[in-house]
């Protein structure tokens, strides 16, 4: 899903931009860097293949803070998608008219 743009009215009757509500293809962008910004994907394929090679017992230690980390990432994304999607619920679509042209429609608050 992309993101949208939010309008409201501004104190002379006209819409203008007051927000940007971003998709799920961005956030998902966001959770992506937040993950490498502390593990390459070499080190997760390391991490992920020692892990699944040897018993549990045996995992480096560094694959549980590993794992923790993704899933803190996984988490606050699943987070900010719920919100996105509850603020798009809230959200009113408008057609604006065109001179030469089909309506636009915008998302207003």
């Amino acid at each position: 899903m992309k993101g949208i743009d939010v309008f409201g009215l501004n104190s002379e009757g006209k819409y203008e931009k007051i927000d940007y509500i971003k998709g799920d293809d961005e956030i998902n962008l966001e959770t992506q860097a937040a993950i490498r910004s502390k593990y390459t994907i070499e080190d997760e394929v390391k991490l992920n293949r020692l892990a699944n090679s040897l018993p549990k017992a045996q995992e480096p230690a560094e694959f549980a803070s590993y794992h923790e980390y993704i899933e803190e990432c996984r988490s606050e994304g699943a987070a900010k998608k719920a919100s996105a999607a509850a603020l798009r619920l809230a959200l009113k679509t408008v057609d604006l008219p065109q001179a030469d042209a089909d309506p636009v429609t915008i998302y207003v608050r």
